[in-house]
């Protein structure tokens, strides 16, 4: 008997590591569970590669020892900790969907490119991960529920284009040093949804405009301070419903060079969004939009 269990000890390991090399390499299958070879996960070296055409949704479900939070289910997450190890993610140029749940907890991982060829990201996909930053692709309209919870994003840039915000997209975002107090909606998005901007300490500022016609009663954090609105201020006060109105004010958005600038009514600019097309040459308007102490630039010529 006591064999038995020394030979079941010394191969538990081996299993739980059955897809890996000696190298570090691990190969995992990552297809929906009613189709085959549609997606394969490599990992090496930090990064985590999908290839194939179709991608699983992950469940959730865990527990940190503190606090009750979803984690992934995916294979990465395994008892070797590569979940916490991917710190890059490269996605294949036909694969067409990223699963729900697909890296949650990965909080390692600041930065990751959607390429244009992803026709959706499933709900919560880079929950409680440590993204910074995202390059989102331009044929994405929707941001899906949770998306980017708990996540350490700085740049909203991203957004533009974006129609519909899912709920809870943005929860919980806003609590680093780093946090931006001030976030630009575009004119692009037409829809917020319950808690996509709630658990928000350092969120301060919410620019939007009038095209934002649906939003839900419990969208932003109660401690958000104001709401510029760069278009018709009473159409955006009924928008934002009674909890906030009073805490809608009129601003003006100008877009110079890639760059949206946003002023309040006395001409005091509030805050940008973007990033500038051409990084070498200013034109005078647009040094005199970011001139200040905080915001100050050189002008270049060829």
């Amino acid at each position: 008997m006591k064999k038995y269990a020394l030979i079941l000890g010394l191969l538990m390991p081996m299993v739980a590591y059955a897809d890996c090399d000696s190298s570090g390499k691990c190969v995992w299958d990552c297809s929906p569970d009613d189709k085959t070879n549609t997606c394969t996960a490599t990992f090496e070296n930090g990064t985590l590669s999908i290839s194939g055409t179709q991608m699983k949704n992950y469940g959730s479900g865990g527990n940190d020892g503190n606090t009750t939070y979803s984690i992934t289910n995916a294979p990465w997450n395994d008892e070797a900790g590569h979940l916490k190890q991917i710190t890059n993610v490269v996605i294949g140029s036909e694969m067409k969907n990223i699963g729900g749940s697909f890296l949650m907890g990965a909080t390692n991982l600041k930065h990751i490119t959607i390429p244009e060829n992803i026709e959706s990201v499933g709900n919560a996909a880079f929950y409680h991960t440590g993204l910074k930053s995202v390059d989102w692709p331009a044929s994405l309209k929707t941001i899906r529920g949770s998306t980017f919870q708990y996540t350490h994003l700085t740049d909203f840039s991203f957004l533009d284009g974006i129609e519909s915000i899912g709920g809870g997209s943005f929860n919980g975002v806003f609590w680093y040093t780093d946090s931006p107090i001030s976030i630009v909606i575009p004119d692009s998005v037409k829809t917020i949804g319950q808690n996509a901007f709630t658990e928000n300490a350092k969120l301060q500022n919410i620019v939007l405009s009038e095209n934002v016609i649906s939003i839900d009663s419990l969208a932003f954090d109660s401690r958000l301070q104001t709401i510029y609105c760069t278009g018709d201020i009473n159409v955006c006060k009924v928008n934002v419903g009674e909890a906030f109105s009073d805490k809608v004010k009129q601003a003006t958005a100008k877009k110079i060079n890639g760059v949206t600038y946003v002023y309040d009514k006395n001409g005091n600019l509030i805050t940008t969004s973007g990033h500038r097309k051409e990084r070498r040459i200013y034109t005078i308007e647009e040094a005199n939009a970011v001139a200040g102490d905080k915001n100050r630039v050189s002008i270049k010529y060829r």
